[in-house]
């Protein structure tokens, strides 16, 4: 992080929304920091150092997940493929995986919450439930709280100057549910972090990085400013 201090101008998020509101061309080698998810080691081991450069960054919440002890769907994936006993495992139209080395559980870990990512929703909780009773791991109920960041530790950053923009209540792929359902995510996430910082969300960021048309339409009627993605493109040309 000293590095980009150094050698690159740092924007918030929203600076970044006025240059191109506004017309204005970019400063070079600008850096916009953003954070997806809401995982505690942001406010563990990234907030102490973007404080101590006084650099903006920017946090997308999954706001189901926090204060409630769950856990990511592909971190229970993760939790389970890493501390079953099985040294095999079949899960329906995902296949078969070899659970004999630490190597073959980590590629099976992979190749599953793949495959569970391009499932559509309601298949995928499905499938991640049978994973859990099929092979009797038992996940920590805390786990969840040492892993996602509290409220408290957000209305902290916030008050230090972070700014927090919405990722969905859930983290489902947006664009393989109903668009009520879609609806649901992206607005109750935002009203969610604004009831408990305070303060207006404005930017929003696609779970997984998908996306489209349509949910872009409900993204701009739902009040927010920019949304961000995955894709490796350039913002201005």
């Amino acid at each position: 992080m000293a590095y980009f201090y150094r050698n690159f101008k740092i924007l918030s998020l929203n600076e970044l929304v006025q240059y191109i509101r506004q017309g204005k061309p970019l400063p070079k080698r600008v850096v916009i920091i953003t954070f997806d998810d809401g995982y505690r080691d942001i406010y563990l081991h990234a907030y102490p150092i973007l404080r101590k450069y006084h650099i903006p960054a920017t946090i997308f919440l999954t706001t189901g997940l926090i204060g409630t002890g769950n856990l990511f769907w592909w971190d229970k994936v993760a939790y389970v493929i890493q501390h079953t006993i099985a040294t095999q495992l079949s899960l329906d139209e995902l296949g078969s995986y070899s659970l004999h080395s630490k190597s073959a559980r980590f590629h099976a870990s992979l190749a599953i919450t793949e495959g569970l990512r391009k499932l559509p929703n309601e298949r995928r909780v499905s499938l991640v439930e049978k994973l859990l009773s099929t092979t009797g791991v038992d996940i920590p109920e805390d786990l969840g709280k040492k892993l996602i960041l509290s409220w408290d530790e957000v209305k902290e950053m916030s008050n230090g100057g972070i700014e927090f923009g919405a990722h969905s209540v859930t983290h489902p792929v947006l664009t393989n549910m109903p668009l009520e359902e879609a609806k649901w995510e992206i607005v109750q996430s935002k009203k969610d972090i604004e009831r408990k910082i305070g303060k207006e969300v404005t930017a929003f960021s696609y779970p997984n990085g998908n996306f489209s048309p349509k949910i872009i339409e409900i993204v701009q009627e739902s009040g927010f400013d920019c949304a961000v993605s995955t894709l490796p493109r350039k913002l201005i040309s």
